[in-house]
Formats: C-alpha cells, structure tokens, sequence
C-alpha cells in the first residue's frame, strides 16, 4: 500500500499544482463572471444615482478592455508561479492594439524591494529580449552600437536587459509627461550600461503577488515549497526502482532531462548532475536545452 501511494503522489505533483492554479484561477478571475465592482472612497458618493451610473460605466469598460486583452492566459501563469515558488509578477503594460498588454514574469528575473507599508514598490527585473524584438520595442535610434550590430546581423540573438521601476523622488505633479510620472521606469542594457529609455507610471507596472510570508521576509512561500522534501524523496525512490530494473535486464536508459548521457544507468553522479551538464552543454553551444524530466527511452 505505502508504495502504490508513493507512486500515485509522485504521478500527481504536477497536475496538482496545475489543480489548484486552476481553481484559484476559477474562484478569483473567472472569465465567465464578474470578479470585481468600483465603489468610490467617499461613501456619500456611492448613494448618488449619477455616481453609480458612472461608475457601472466604468467597470463595463474596464472588463471590455480585459476581455480584449491577453489577461486569462497570463493571469493563470501567474497563478501557476504563485503556488510553485509562493511569488509572482504580473506586468501590466499599455498596448496600441488591445488597450492593455498583460505579461507573466519569472521569478528568477527579479528583484524586490518592499515600502514602510509593507507593499512592493520598487522591481530590477534582469531579462533577455532578442535584438529584433529589442529594436522594435524602444527604436533603433535609442539602442546602442553593439545592439544595432547585433541586429542586423543575428537579429534573433537575445539582449540582456535591465528594467528598474521604483518610486520617482523628485517629480513635479502638475505636469502630465512620463518624466514627471510618481513611478519611475528605467531600461538598459545590462552588458553596456547604456540606457534605452527614462520614462514613467502613474501606478506600479508590475504587481507582485506573495502566497504567504513571514514577518522579516519579502519573498513568498508555497505550497510547493511545504511538497518538496516528499517530492525528492519519491523522486529519488523512482530513480533508484529504475536503475535497479535497467540493471537486472541489462538495459540501457536514455533520460529527457539529460540528452547528452548515453545511459543513465552508468552516470557517476545524480540525476541533477547530469541534467545540469546537459543544460551546461547546450548553453555553451548556444542552444536551448529541451528539459523533459518524466519522459524515458529504453535503448534495446
């Protein structure tokens, strides 16, 4: 029985997360209903029949703009990081075609800073960009030589980026320009330290989201984080069940997360190791690595 559970749990560590991705996804911004309402600040406003009107016309456009948007599928990313690794990012941007362009980041690129309120208010978000995509976005007046070069040579070769949003100290409110915004917005090139763009928010551009935290720190926890020595364990229990039967029939093993290891089997290292000398070969002849951990080949 304990190893038909073993089994079962190591079989559903994925479709779980994506279980609870969707129902959080469901619960909090479903596509079929309404998810949010506007109510003004001031409660006498709320009992004024012309303020109600405006603001029932309000939220009509605000989920019209949704609707129109990217935002179902890159809220469930999102939501997919959030119960992963307990932080997410979601950048919300304008766009000249759908009014609102939505963008699920990666953890792994940022930075987080939190104010006196406890609230993040200032991201460096670290990210690669391919050079066409690069000049398309800021100009080609506004990159730097070694970009230009790189775009019109190999413009599919990626650019290091830098964003860094943060609260702007010095501004003037009275005046409307993106220099004079309360958020700051700074990109560059990570490799040159030249500066693209200097430009400005009226609000935060990314909202970062944190499962659970404990009083000192500023990056979330998950439940994944709560699963992950069991899911060692019961991954450590499969590797070692596969090399032993590999062995007993004299069969060699090709793994999905290590295409550079002829057999499994005889790797000297863990199964780690060897994934992360695949991903360290690929790299070094500047290619993706293609990671498929549940997928195994017996090689007869």
């Amino acid at each position: 029985k304990e190893s038909s559970a073993a089994s079962d749990v190591y079989k559903r560590q994925i479709h779980a997360l994506e279980l609870l991705a969707a129902s959080l996804h469901g619960m909090l911004t479903s596509s079929a209903n309404k998810w949010f309402s506007l109510r003004f600040k001031e409660t006498e406003l709320n009992n004024i029949d012309e303020a109600k009107e405006w603001l029932e016309n309000a939220t009509i456009r605000m989920y019209d703009a949704i609707a129109k948007s990217n935002f179902q599928q890159e809220i469930f990313e999102c939501y997919f990081d959030l119960i992963a690794f307990g932080t997410a990012c979601l950048m919300i941007e304008e766009d000249q075609e759908d009014t609102l362009l939505f963008s699920a980041r990666h953890i792994k690129e940022l930075y987080i800073q939190e104010n006196k309120k406890g609230l993040v208010d200032t991201i460096y978000r670290k990210f690669k960009m391919p050079a066409q995509a690069v000049v398309d976005k800021f100009g080609i007046e506004n990159v730097s030589k070694d970009v230009i070069n790189i775009f019109k040579k190999t413009p599919f070769d990626d650019i290091v980026l830098v964003h860094v949003a943060r609260p702007r100290a010095d501004f003037d409110p009275q005046k409307k320009d993106k220099q004079n915004m309360p958020v700051q917005s700074i990109y560059m090139e990570f490799e040159t330290g030249h500066i693209i763009s200097i430009g400005g928010f009226q609000e935060m551009p990314y909202v970062v989201p944190r499962y659970l935290k404990a009083s000192t720190e500023q990056y979330g926890r998950s439940p994944g984080m709560n699963a992950l020595p069991d899911v060692k364990v019961l991954n450590k229990m499969v590797e070692t069940a596969m090399k032993a039967a590999a062995k007993e029939v004299g069969c060699a093993i090709k793994w999905g997360a290590a295409w550079s290891v002829g057999n499994i089997v005889d790797y000297g290292g863990t199964m780690e190791e060897a994934m992360n000398e695949y991903v360290d070969l690929r790299r070094s002849q500047g290619r993706r690595p293609f990671i498929d951990g549940p997928h195994f080949e017996l090689m007869v």
